[in-house]
């Protein structure tokens, strides 16, 4: 599947012990404080303003004075508490609501980059007009599009790395095309992308940043290997147990309420087996409104084992008694939170549709 995450920062406490992205002050130039994704003061998880009603949350950046802060995602964190990818990418695709209060100041609004050092950044500056640059700050071109302060955009780049003249790039905002260079240098010295890094790039700003909506995507293979177009994330959680019900909940009778956590994963609420083949299903929410394309389905979980016995769980989901799992990978003592992207209905093989989402089951299998 070319979909390898996509975020919409709907289920983030406070201080999110779960969060991927992790702070970047010893990663790169800059930034401040050991603060990740919702952990004050770096940042908050707010009500998202990009629709009315609003549609979920969203990450705000916060005014800090002479301090900033930005947050990494690295796409090879396989160990800790996060097993989410391991890619390094030699074309990336990656799409983003993007909000501003105000342009007092010059700011990166995304890097990519590989192993902490910064390979290809989008800008913005004062005058408002977006351009892109290499890493280390070199303009490669600048575009005629001025963003309004106060106002939403969904903001896609694609870029093909290369440190002599064979790569690529194209900048999309809200569907329409940018800018776009092909056979020039599009990194400073790698040919892949394996992190990306959002939030303030500079001290002393006086506006706030606000990001929802993420996609990656890698167009190498699978069904995505394209543009998404403007991206709506929306979080669904278990509300019913189904007749698989094969695990022991922590307290009471109920299986998904140990498991329907809107903030993050709970320690204090949970399901357990020790049975290998064992299952445990569950409804979900309905998707409460009519989306123009489904790209995909994340299931989204954390756990951990109590043994020293090679073991796993597997995500699947079923649809109308079809199910597609994903490929074994076993879990270890510390809380592992883990993403598995479904592109395609399993019955049929064939795209999501908003009857199928709302007829969706979504599980969890030991296995080894």
């Amino acid at each position: 599947m070319a979909i390898i995450w996509s975020e919409g920062f709907d289920a983030y406490p406070i201080a999110s012990a779960f969060s991927p992205w992790y702070p970047s002050y010893t990663k790169w130039t800059g930034g401040y404080g050991g603060y990740g994704i919702g952990q004050s003061p770096g940042s908050e998880i707010v009500n998202s303003s990009r629709f009315s009603p609003s549609k979920g949350k969203c990450v705000h950046f916060k005014i800090a004075g002479t301090q900033h802060y930005k947050c990494n995602l690295n796409l090879l964190k396989t160990s800790g508490n996060i097993d989410i990818m391991n890619v390094n990418l030699p074309i990336m695709i990656v799409g983003f609501a993007f909000y501003r209060t105000g342009y007092d100041t010059s700011q990166n609004i995304i890097r990519l980059g590989n192993n902490d050092s910064e390979q290809f950044r989008l800008v913005q500056g004062t005058d408002k007009i977006l351009k892109v640059a290499l890493g280390n700050g070199t303009i490669i071109d600048t575009s005629t599009l001025s963003l309004t302060a106060g106002a939403w955009y969904y903001i896609e780049l694609k870029v093909a790395f290369s440190t002599t003249t064979t790569g690529s790039y194209e900048l999309r905002v809200d569907d329409q095309l940018v800018l776009s260079g092909t056979d020039l240098q599009t990194s400073v010295n790698s040919e892949t992308c394996n992190q990306i890094t959002i939030g303030a790039s500079v001290s002393s700003w006086n506006e706030d940043l606000r990001y929802d909506d993420m996609y990656i995507v890698d167009p190498s293979f699978g069904p995505s290997t394209d543009f998404l177009g403007p991206c709506i994330i929306k979080a669904l959680y278990p509300n019913a147990d189904t007749a698989v019900k094969d695990f022991t909940p922590s307290t009471g009778t109920d299986n998904y309420a140990m498991v329907d956590d809107t903030t993050g994963p709970s320690a204090s609420d949970y399901v357990t087996s020790n049975l290998l083949g064992s299952k445990d299903e569950y409804d979900i929410t309905e998707l409460n409104e009519l989306p123009q394309t489904v790209h995909g389905v994340v299931l989204s979980t954390a756990g951990y084992k109590t043994g020293t016995t090679t073991v796993g769980v597997k995500h699947y989901v079923n649809s109308n008694d079809v199910e597609s799992s994903e490929t074994f990978s076993a879990i270890g003592t510390t809380n592992t939170q883990r993403h598995t992207v479904f592109e395609l209905d399993p019955d049929g093989d064939q795209a999501w549709t908003l009857t199928s989402i709302n007829n969706l089951k979504i599980g969890i299998e030991v296995a080894e």
